[in-house]
């Protein structure tokens, strides 16, 4: 990847944060709103996945996330003429 345009990948458990922290925060907007942001600025270069399961998805079911970022790490890297 070229170190002066970085590619961004954020993986996200479906029943993640806000069943192990705060349970009954139904207010997603503030999430909803930076993954929209992001996507809007950087396009190409940003990947965002959900994966099944919680908070813990990465120690529990690790391969989930492995794949994901494996994946990611291989990919071609995206030039800025390309966007």
């Amino acid at each position: 990847m070229n170190p002066n345009n970085p590619n961004y990948s954020l993986s996200r458990a479906v029943h993640g944060y806000y069943n192990v922290r705060r349970e009954n925060d139904a207010d997603k907007e503030p999430f909803s709103f930076i993954i929209s942001m992001l996507k809007s600025t950087l396009k190409e270069r940003f990947q965002f996945v959900e994966v099944p399961g919680t908070h813990y998805v990465h120690m529990n079911e690790p391969q989930h996330v492995a794949s994901i970022i494996s994946s990611f790490l291989q990919s071609k890297p995206r030039l800025p003429n390309q966007l």
